[in-house]
C-alpha cells in the first residue's frame, strides 16, 4: 500500500553563507529560520509535538546538519517518539519558502525553487529526503561534498558539457550518458545557481537532463545452493564451464581456497579501498555462485562451480556503495567479456526502475550484453523493489528464507498458499477446488485499445505485500479465481492506463482493501464512467491538526467502481488546480490536487475547496473537464485529543450503465442513479438528505434540471431520454446537502457517451 506525504510550508529568511541558527522555540523561529516540528509516520493517531509545559522526556535525540543542493542547510532532530523538529537557514539568493513533507518515516525538506523541477522529473525528489541522506551518510557531519549524477542527452553525450561551477566531475558513466559530480557543499548555492539560472524552469541549464542522488546501495543476502537444485544441473552437465561470471560486491578473498582458482580478473571501484574482501559478503556470493567446494573437501560447492569469475569491489568494507561506483563496474564488466553480472546489492529506497543504475542495466544488456542478475531484497517492501532490480531488463531473484515460501501462478488465478513458521517436506502444488476460492468477473472500460498495467497484491497481517504489475489489455472481461486470506491479511489490487509511450501509468486507479469468500461471486469494474473527483482509502484524505493547519489530497480522476480513488500522476500539475476558501475570501490557490492552509480561526467557520481538473479530449473520451466543490464546516480541535482528524467532504456517486466504451443508446431513456455521503471509512458518516441533478448535451454550454426520486435507502434515481441526433455524450451538474453545513457542487463535461 501506499502512504502518502503531508506537508507544512515554511518561512524563508536570508542567511549568512556558512551561519546556521540554533532554534529553541516557535518565536525564534521566526526571527532566525524555521523550525517544524511534527508527528511521525503520518497517522492519524500519532502523537503531537511537545507543547509548552509538557514534562520532559529522558529519551536520546539525534541532531544532523544536511546541507541541500539548493544551498539551504537543515538541522534535523530525531527527537524521542514522535518528537521530531526540522530546522532550516535559507541561502541569500533562495527565494519562495521551504515544505516540510511526511512519507512513512521519511521527512523531506522541499524549497519551493525545487517543486517545479521534481514534479517535472527533471530532479531527483531523493536529494531532499533529509531522513535517507542521513542513512546514507551524506549529513555534513559525514561528507563535505552532496555527491550527484548528472545525465544528458544522447545527443551531447559524445562529448559532455563541462562540468558546472561549484563541482567536480568524478567519473564518466558512458552507459546512461552521464557523469558522477561532487559539489562542495560549501558552495552548493553557486552549483545550483549554475543548473537553474532560469527562475521557475521546469528544466535544468548545463546541458543537464535530469539531475539524480549519487545514493548508497547495500550488500544483500540470501540462502542457498540446495534450494535451487545445484546438484540436479550438475548431474545433467551444467556446472558453468566456459561461462565468465562478474560479481560485484565487497570484493574478494583471493586466498580463499573456493575460488582461488577461479579468479581471471579484480577491480575496485571504491576510493581509497583495495579489492581485499574485508566485510566477507563478497567472498560468500562468489563461492556461492563458482566455488570449487575445495574448502569442505567438496561438500560445499557453488551453483556453477567450473565458471569463471571476474570480481569488482563496488561496495566499502562496512558494506555500502555509492551508485556511481557501481554502475562504472557495470561497465567495466561488460568490457571484460562477462555473461553474467551477479549483485547482490541493491538501493534501500523503492523506486520505479528509471534510476541511473537501472538505466545502466537496461542499456548495458542491449545488443547482446550480460545478463544481470540483481537481488530483489531480503525483505518484502509493499509491491516494490529497489535500484537496480527494478531495471526492466534485469533477471530480478527474490529472497526465499527458511522460514517463508513463495509461490507464482497464472495471472488470472491469485493464490496464496502460507505455511507460516516452516517450509513443508512435499509438493508446493497447490490446485484447490473453486469451492475454496471466490469468483471475481473483473471488467476493464475502454473506447479504444490501450495497454495497461495491474496487480492484485497480498497484503499479509505481518507485514507489507510483494507483487509485481503486468501488462493487461483494455477493454476486457476476464475471470479470476482468488482464495481467501486468513487473520487480518487482505487483497490490494492497483490498475493503470499506460501512456502512449507505454512507459508511464497515464491513468492509475487504486482500490479500497478487499475480501474475499469462498464459494461467493463478485463483479469489479475499472475505469467506468462515471469518472470525477472522489475520496477512496488508496490516497490519504483531508485533515485539520490541532495546530490549527489543514490539509487536503483530493483524487480527481476516481472511475465508478467501488472504494476506488483514481489519479492522472504524470501530469497532474498541468491538469488540475485548487482553490480554498473562508466564506468568499481566498485564503490559498495552487496547482496539483494536494494543499496545505495553515492559520486558520479557531472558531467554526465555513470553509470552501474547490478543484479544478481537465484533460486531453483527443486521448480521453469522457470526464474531458470537471468542476467540484465542497463546503464544510472546520473549528479547532481539542488539544487533549489525537493531533489530527479526518475532514467529512459529501461525495457524489452515479450509476449509469453503459457498454465497454462508456456509451448508452441515443434516443432512448436512461436512468442515472445519484447517491452522496460522506467518507463511508470515517466514524459517524452521514448521507446527503437533499439533491439535484442537470443533464447537457452541449459541454456544458445549456443545462436541464431533471426530476429525481429518492428511494427508501437514500439514493435518487433520474430517467432521461437522450437525443437522437445532434449529441455525442451527456454531461452532468449535481448539487447535494448534508447536516452541519455539508454540500458539493459537480460538473463534469462528457460524463458518458452517445452511440
Amino acid at each position: 500500500m501506499t502512504s502518502s506525504p503531508s506537508s507544512v510550508p515554511g518561512w524563508a529568511r536570508s542567511a549568512r553563507p556558512g551561519r546556521r541558527a540554533l532554534l529553541l522555540a516557535t518565536s525564534a523561529a521566526l526571527m532566525g529560520g524555521m523550525l517544524v516540528p511534527f508527528a511521525g509516520a503520518g497517522t492519524a493517531g500519532a502523537a503531537p509535538a511537545p507543547r509548552p509545559g509538557a514534562p520532559r522526556s529522558d529519551a536520546t535525540t539525534e541532531s544532523h546538519t544536511v546541507t541541500l543542493v539548493t544551498g539551504d542547510v537543515v538541522r534535523y532532530v530525531d527527537g524521542p517518539g514522535d518528537r521530531d523538529t526540522v530546522t532550516v537557514d535559507r541561502p541569500d539568493g533562495a527565494s519562495g519558502g521551504v515544505r516540510i513533507q511526511q512519507a512513512g518515516d521519511d521527512v523531506y525538506v522541499l524549497p519551493d525553487e525545487a517543486t517545479t523541477l521534481i514534479a517535472a522529473g527533471t530532479l531527483d525528489r531523493r536529494l531532499f529526503n533529509v531522513s535517507a541522506l542521513v542513512r546514507m551518510g551524506y549529513d555534513d557531519e559525514g561528507t563535505g561534498a552532496i555527491p550527484v549524477i548528472a545525465t544528458y542527452p544522447p545527443a551531447r553525450a559524445k562529448a559532455l558539457p563541462a562540468t558546472p561551477r561549484g563541482a567536480q566531475k568524478v567519473r564518466t558513466l558512458a552507459s546512461i550518458h552521464g557523469a558522477a559530480l561532487s559539489a562542495d557543499k560549501d558552495g552548493a548555492r553557486t552549483f545550483w545557481d549554475a543548473i537553474t539560472r532560469t527562475p521557475s524552469a521546469r528544466s535544468l541549464d548545463s546541458g543537464i537532463a535530469k539531475l539524480w542522488l549519487d545514493g548508497r546501495s547495500e550488500a544483500l543476502l540470501a540462502d542457498s545452493v540446495p534450494q535451487v537444485r545445484a546438484p540436479e544441473a550438475w548431474a545433467a552437465g551444467f556446472d558453468g564451464k566456459g561461462t565468465k561470471v562478474a560479481v560485484l560486491d565487497t570484493g574478494i578473498d583471493a586466498d580463499h581456497p573456493d575460488v582461488k582458482d577461479r579468479l581471471v580478473g579484480a577491480r575496485s571501484f571504491v576510493p581509497g579501498e583495495e579489492v581485499d574482501d574485508k566485510h566477507g559478503h563478497g567472498t560468500h556470493v562468489a563461492s556461492t555462485i563458482a566455488g570449487s567446494g575445495a574448502g569442505s573437501d567438496g561438500a560445499n560447492k557453488g551453483v556453477a562451480p567450473a565458471a569463471a569469475l571476474l570480481v569488482g569491489k563496488v561496495l566499502s568494507d562496512e558494506g555500502s556503495g555509492a551508485d556511481s561506483g557501481i554502475i562504472e563496474a557495470m561497465e567495466w564488466a561488460k568490457a571484460e567479456g562477462a555473461d553474467i553480472v551477479s549483485m547482490s546489492l541493491g538501493s534501500p529506497v523503492p523506486d520505479d526502475g528509471t534510476d541511473p543504475m537501472s538505466q545502466a542495466v537496461n542499456s548495458l544488456s542491449a545488443d547482446g550484453g550480460p545478463l544481470f542478475v540483481i537481488a530483489a531484497g531480503n525483505a518484502y517492501g509493499a509491491g516494490t523493489i529497489g535500484s537496480p532490480g527494478s531495471a526492466e531488463q534485469a533477471l530480478t531473484v527474490a529472497a526465499v528464507d527458511k522460514r517463508d515460501g513463495r509461490g507464482f501462478a497464472d495471472y488470472l488465478y491469485d493464490l496464496v498458499d502460507r505455511h507460516d513458521g516452516t517450509i513443508p517436506d512435499r509438493s508446493l502444488a497447490f490446485a484447490p477446488s473453486t469451492r475454496r476460492l471466490a469468483k471475481v468477473e473483473n471488467t476493464f472500460y475502454g473506447h479504444k485499445k490501450t495497454l495497461g498495467a495491474g496487480y492484485r497484491y497480498d497484503i499479509p497481517d505481518y507485514g507489507p505485500g510483494l507483487g509485481f504489475e503486468e501488462y493487461e489489455q483494455f477493454p476486457d472481461v476476464r475471470t479470476e479465481w482468488v482464495n481467501p486470506l486468513p487473520g487480518d491479511s487482505f487483497w490490494y489490487e492497483n490498475h493503470s492506463v499506460l501512456d502512449a509511450e507505454e512507459s508511464d501509468r497515464a491513468h492509475e486507479m487504486r482500490s479500497a482493501e478487499l475480501d474475499y469468500r469462498a464459494g461467493k461471486g463478485y463483479r469489479a469494474e475499472w475505469f467506468a464512467p462515471v469518472t470525477r473527483p472522489r475520496l477512496g482509502t488508496g490516497y490519504w484524505g483531508p485533515f485539520r491538526t490541532v495546530d490549527n493547519d489543514l490539509q487536503f489530497n483530493i483524487t480527481p480522476w476516481t472511475d465508478a467502481g467501488a472504494g476506488h480513488s483514481g489519479s492522472m500522476p504524470e501530469n497532474e500539475y498541468d491538469t488540475t488546480s485548487y482553490a480554498f476558501y473562508q466564506g468568499d475570501t481566498q485564503l490559498k490557490k495552487g496547482a496539483g490536487r494536494a494543499g496545505y492552509i495553515g492559520d486558520l480561526s479557531a472558531e467554526k467557520r465555513p470553509y470552501r475547496l474547490v478543484i479544478d481538473s481537465a484533460r486531453d479530449a483527443k486521448t480521453w473520451k469522457t470526464s474531458t473537464r470537471t468542476r467540484s466543490e465542497w463546503g464544510f464546516v472546520s473549528g479547532a480541535l481539542d488539544e487533549a485529543g489525537p493531533y489530527r482528524a479526518d475532514i467529512p467532504l459529501l461525495q457524489l456517486d452515479y450509476a449509469v450503465d453503459t457498454d465497454l466504451a462508456g456509451d448508452v443508446r441515443a434516443g432512448r431513456t436512461t436512468e442515472i442513479g445519484l447517491t452522496s455521503g460522506t467518507q463511508e471509512w470515517l466514524p459517524g458518516a452521514v448521507k446527503a438528505n437533499k439533491a439535484s441533478l442537470s443533464v447537457s448535451y452541449d459541454d456544458g454550454k445549456h443545462w436541464t434540471k431533471v426530476d429525481l426520486r429518492k428511494k427508501k435507502t437514500g439514493e435518487w434515481t433520474a430517467k432521461l431520454r437522450t437525443p437522437s441526433k445532434g449529441a455525442t455524450s451527456v454531461s452532468l451538474k449535481a448539487h447535494a446537502q448534508g447536516p452541519g453545513g455539508l454540500v458539493v457542487d459537480q460538473q463534469i463535461i462528457r460524463a458518458f457517451g452517445l452511440k
